[in-house]
């Protein structure tokens, strides 16, 4: 098996305004997009204290809220309502039209069912306006809003770039403000070694064997992660061992934690191609923001929380929006599963007629891959290809 077909890609992500990043190869075969890109420099961190990080995420929403009609996707998650209330506050603040929530409904859904706490935030932010639609198939992944995409561009990545299709029309003319990046950046991320030489905890004798493995060289912390990194089923063996190296090599993090932030996550091919689809799938006519991955907010997080980042998610969410949400909020532990509305009757009816074309057997064992696609449910993991397969049949 050639290392060329296995490689991952790891040059420079630069596609034009509006294009997505389209995957191919392994990339295709696992979802996955690593390596940062090298055209892109490392942020600098700001010289800023906690304190002062919900000013600089304001400033960044007082963008958005100038460019109204403002709309913020509002799953009802800890992320969305804190922007929401963050850029609720703001609006009030300076004399603005006010944000407007829009959010999807999934009737009969329980996973998906978020309603309550929904409710319960748009009332305590005292909204009137609010885009509530609700959605049976439509965001199947190879359904109606996902279909003109995949025939003109191919799988994009990640493959649910399409979410906001049916919410984007309202904000047409102004602005769409998304969560994502949220997970990314406010997940604590237990750097050991990093809390201990920062004295956030007291050393234990097994701290020894931490800071030894955090000064290992890189080649060896590499092998080590390798052997525990679970394989996708569905790869063949060659395929497989790629990935866990690529898993492996994308596992490894700055000592630091802001280091990780200004130069991995920023510079990250991810990062890069997540906006670059996600534009693309939005179309022309508005703005989109992610003020969880906007340049001046993650330098001055990094630079306020070098050394460790949010000790908890709890933690962030205080610190971030602890004067806007209710304790109740901050501090829910649940998430919604957006499985269901992925993996919907139009995936089920080209799953079941399937005929194994559009994947490369180089790389995918179609047998493996048709029983992980007829699961109750289907690894995420799979969904591009998924994607490569139904357009095989259409373009």
């Amino acid at each position: 098996m050639s290392s060329i077909v296995l490689r991952f890609p790891d040059g420079r992500v630069a596609e034009p305004p509006g294009v997505p990043y389209v995957m191919r190869g392994i990339e295709l075969a696992t979802s996955l997009v690593i390596g940062t890109d090298p055209g892109r420099r490392a942020l600098r961190p700001a010289r800023v204290a906690p304190d002062e990080l919900r000013g600089v995420l304001e400033r960044v929403l007082l963008r958005s809220l100038q460019r109204p009609p403002c709309l913020v996707a509002f799953s009802g998650g800890r992320d969305s309502a804190g922007l929401l209330a963050a850029a609720t506050r703001a609006a009030r603040r300076h004399g603005l039209p006010l944000p407007i929530p829009a959010t999807y409904r999934f009737p009969g859904v329980a996973d998906v069912d978020e309603s309550a706490w929904q409710d319960s935030i748009v009332r305590h932010l005292e909204l009137d306006d609010w885009v509530r639609i609700d959605v049976t198939d439509e965001l199947d992944v190879v359904g109606p809003v996902a279909q003109p995409l995949l025939r003109r561009f191919g799988p994009m990545w990640p493959p649910n770039s399409h979410f906001a299709g049916l919410l984007v029309p309202h904000a047409r003319g102004g602005t769409f403000v998304t969560g994502v990046g949220g997970d990314e950046l406010l997940e604590p991320v237990g750097h050991r070694a990093a809390e201990v030489l920062s004295g956030h905890v007291r050393p234990r004798r097994a701290d020894l064997r931490v800071l030894a493995a955090a000064a290992a060289p890189r080649a060896l912390r590499v092998a080590r992660g390798q052997r525990r990194i679970a394989a996708l089923p569905w790869l063949t063996p060659e395929a497989a061992a790629a990935y866990a190296r690529a898993r492996a090599q994308e596992a490894l993090e700055p000592l630091w934690w802001g280091r990780s932030v200004v130069d991995k996550w920023w510079r990250s091919r991810e990062r890069v191609a997540l906006c670059a689809s996600i534009a693309a799938a939005c179309g022309d006519g508005l703005t989109v923001e992610h003020p969880f991955m906007d340049r001046d907010f993650l330098g001055a997080v990094a630079g306020a929380l070098w050394r460790v980042g949010f000790l908890t998610r709890a933690a962030a969410m205080d610190l971030l929006f602890g004067d806007v949400l209710p304790v109740a909020v901050r501090e829910r532990s649940d998430k919604a599963a957006f499985f269901a509305p992925f993996i919907n009757r139009h995936s089920r009816a080209f799953i079941a007629e399937w005929d194994g074309t559009g994947v490369d057997e180089a790389l995918v064992d179609v047998a493996a891959l048709r029983a992980c696609w007829s699961a109750d449910q289907v690894d995420a993991r799979s969904y591009a290809l998924l994607q490569s397969a139904w357009r095989a049949t259409v373009v």
